[in-house]
């Protein structure tokens, strides 16, 4: 007999009670262990569960990454084939449709598909649209609306892979912890079910570990995937930025310079790097010129490098990429001022490409400190953002050729209003000279002639130049780089006095020209001279730059040729007037004089033998000698047109009735109600057509007498001519009767009525009727 204590009562069993009471308490230790083990594995499987919801979760999140991906590259390219977009939508479609029938139980994840699905027919509706018609404009428009739907659904596709992963791992630990616990009892039970005991925790530790084997590996390749997808996609949003930004540079014409800066600095920053550079070549100078610098490139700007020389040289010489891994150990490196020595420790060049060649150089480093190096993938990625670049400065070059070609139109219209707005030679040759400072810019220039003898060329107009420079500039054909080109009829141009043997210094140095250009003016198939234009600066002169200073040269010929025929007509039109008032003065006023002379002589024997006669014969005279000085009037007014614009209507008629009795000894009446203020234009026409009027009746009618009316209203004018001559058949008047067709064109020209009536033996009449015009509205367009 033993004496035990049970749940503290204390008594005396047998043997057998002893063992059933100790099998009952194995048995409900082993239940109890049993009931806390299944629910221990319960939730065991319930945190394994959740593993392969996250695994479902991380194959949607990739699916909408692959969209992204594959839906960016279409609005990049402008591609209209949207098949790659549907694949990748499909697919996505399946793994949404899988987690939703593993998740139906779990509200939180279910709504949140629900939601994506709504944000993908957004999606959807926006690819049909832009699929509907797939011009420029609905893609910039549809691209940001697209990746906003994208970028939203991702935010929320990882926001819910997150939240999941965590509580997850959350679970997990719980796991852990339980399954620790649930072997601990398995464990201490198991010393007293023995071999059960023991065979049961071994194959729940196998159970428990192939699981947990099996969620690792899973969860290992889900993230080794899900962070190779997020490293693509992020090259791809910063290479997709940059190109953003490029585009938007590119229409709001931003400056060269900040744009490449942008550019270089994405490059680095995909490469994981500070540093970074743009080279462009100077076409003065045929250098790489470093113009944007990120880094340590940020510092000596402007730093040149010649073509072959160090990486900058080789990739410009190659045309090609260039790596170099071990760049303190390259035997072509160049020492870079603001750079120490030995602190790149790799560094790849990559050539930017226009249609004319290589443009510039795009390159990106790291530093000593870095363990990293180039490889392929780098070398492509620095490619994509030297093509955007190229097309950068490709843009710049066409908006400054656009914008120097409208500078040269204006230049060329500014040109033509300055040189054709002078008649006198010297005016036009000077103004060439200031037409190419002030309009072409450059900061000298002078024009060279033939002297008389037509042996040098000297200069006649200048804009810059000192006195005794200007007295150098003596030159025969064909002497220096002057007379080459009037001997050549051709232009020449030097991009650099310095270094350059045919250059005069005795010219050059003391002005500070460092290029210059010498254009033949060419008038009437001979050189007239030289132009020539001069910068202090080195230039290197385009085809554009010659043709515009050809052009201007072009033009100053044909306003020289214009100024001599000025001269020339001036010259004729002085001697037709001087012939015509000599004409006028021999048929009018000498003739009046002699006859006035004659009348004079034999008036003194006269008047002794026949008073009356002779009376009437100083009436005759004293007639002449008005008639003369009314026509000696009208050739002075005719000299002084200030003087006919100052007379009265009035008194220029008087003068021409004066002027025609003296010459005709007919006489004319004036008649004039009331003094008339006419507009200058009707009162020059009015005089005009009386003139001539009075001209035919002198001439052809055989008047006996002439009279002339001018009625003057507040609203109209009138003026009528009437003698009583030998008249004329209307019928039979010419269409091209030179005095006619006068009047009726003087008319026209003030807007006024010509009406002539006459017939034979009946005399004529001239009458002009003016009244102003009216003024009218002109309507709007």
């Amino acid at each position: 007999m033993k004496k035990l204590h049970i749940f503290g009562v204390e008594g005396v069993l047998s043997r057998a009670q002893t063992m059933l009471v100790m099998m009952i308490v194995l048995l409900v230790i082993a239940l109890s262990s049993v009931i806390v083990i299944a629910y221990i594995n319960l939730n065991t499987s319930s945190a394994f569960q959740a593993g392969y919801r996250i695994a479902n979760l991380g194959n949607i999140q990739r699916g909408v990454i692959r969209l992204h991906m594959e839906t960016n590259r279409v609005l990049r390219d402008r591609s209209t084939d949207f098949k790659p977009i549907e694949l990748e939508r499909s697919k996505l479609d399946t793994q949404i449709k899988v987690a939703e029938a593993e998740t139906s139980t779990d509200a939180h994840i279910s709504e949140a598909l629900k939601n994506m699905s709504q944000l993908l027919q957004q999606f959807d509706f926006q690819i049909r649209q832009l699929g509907a018609n797939p011009i420029e404009v609905n893609f910039r428009s549809s691209a940001h609306q697209i990746d906003g739907i994208l970028d939203l659904l991702e935010k929320q596709m990882q926001k819910l892979y997150g939240d999941e992963e965590t509580r997850f791992y959350e679970n997990i630990g719980d796991a852990i912890k339980q399954q620790r616990t649930s072997q601990t009892l398995t464990i201490g039970i198991g010393g007293l079910l023995l071999i059960f005991g023991v065979f049961f925790a071994m194959s729940i530790g196998r159970s428990v570990s192939s699981e947990f084997e099996r969620a690792y590996n899973l969860l290992k390749v889900e993230v080794g995937e899900r962070r190779r997808a997020e490293e693509g996609l992020q090259r791809q949003n910063v290479y997709l930025a940059a190109l953003h930004e490029t585009s938007l540079a590119l229409m709001n014409r931003l400056e060269i310079n900040d744009l490449l800066e942008t550019i270089v600095a994405r490059a680095a920053q995909l490469l994981d790097t500070e540093h970074g550079y743009v080279y462009l070549i100077d076409p003065v100078k045929q250098v790489m010129e470093r113009k944007v610098g990120v880094g340590l490139f940020s510092r000596s700007m402007d730093f040149r490098m010649q073509r072959g020389q160090g990486l900058v040289g080789k990739v410009w010489e190659s045309e090609a990429p260039l790596v170099v891994n071990d760049y303190p150990k390259w035997p072509h490196r160049v020492p870079v001022p603001g750079i120490r020595e030995n602190v790149i420790r790799a560094v790849v060049g990559v050539p930017l490409k226009s249609e004319r060649g290589v443009a510039g150089v795009i390159g990106v480093a790291y530093t000593i400190d870095s363990e990293r190096t180039f490889g392929e993938n780098e070398v492509e990625l620095l490619r994509g953002f030297a093509q955007l670049a190229s097309i950068a400065v490709d843009n710049a070059n066409l908006f400054t050729q656009a914008e120097q070609r409208t500078q040269q139109i204006e230049a060329l219209y500014q040109g033509d209003q300055e040189l054709y707005r002078h008649l006198e030679l010297n005016d036009v040759l000077q103004t060439l000279v200031n037409v190419a400072v002030d309009i072409l810019k450059v900061d000298k220039s002078v024009l060279l002639v033939w002297n008389e003898a037509k042996t040098h060329l000297v200069p006649r107009a200048a804009r810059g130049f000192e006195q005794q420079t200007l007295a150098r500039m003596v030159f025969k054909a064909g002497e220096g780089l002057v007379g080459q080109a009037a001997q050549q009829a051709a232009p020449v141009t030097v991009k650099d006095t310095v270094g350059d043997k045919r250059v005069d210094w005795n010219i050059t140095y003391p002005e500070h020209i460092r290029s210059f250009m010498h254009v033949p003016i060419i008038v009437e198939g001979h050189v007239f001279g030289i132009f020539n234009v001069n910068y202090q600066e080195p230039h290197a002169f385009s085809d554009e730059d010659v043709r515009l200073v050809t052009a201007i040269a072009q033009r100053a010929a044909s306003a020289i040729e214009n100024a001599r025929l000025y001269q020339q007509a001036q010259q004729a039109a002085t001697l037709e007037e001087r012939q015509r008032l000599a004409r006028e003065l021999h048929d009018a006023v000498t003739q009046t004089l002699f006859s006035a002379s004659i009348i004079a002589d034999v008036l003194t024997r006269l008047w002794k033998i026949n008073p009356e006669e002779a009376q009437r014969r100083t009436q005759e005279l004293r007639e002449l000698t008005r008639g003369a000085m009314a026509e000696m009037r009208t050739l002075l007014l005719e000299l002084r047109p200030v003087a006919l614009m100052e007379a009265s209507i009035s008194d220029l008629i008087q003068q021409l009735a004066e002027a025609t009795t003296g010459r005709a000894r007919v006489p004319v009446h004036v008649s004039a109600h009331v003094e008339c203020d006419l507009p200058l234009d009707v009162k020059i026409a009015f005089y005009r057509i009386a003139q001539e009027a009075l001209n035919n009746t002198s001439k052809h009618a055989n008047a006996s007498q002439v009279e002339v009316q001018l009625r003057c209203h507040p609203q109209s004018a009138e003026l009528r001519i009437h003698d009583d001559g030998v008249g004329f058949d209307m019928n039979r008047v010419l269409p091209d009767n030179l005095g006619l067709s006068i009047m009726r064109e003087r008319a026209e020209d003030i807007g006024a009525q010509l009406t002539i009536y006459s017939k034979p033996q009946l005399g004529t009449d001239v009458v002009v009727t003016w009244q102003p015009r009216p003024i009218t509205d002109t309507p709007a367009v």
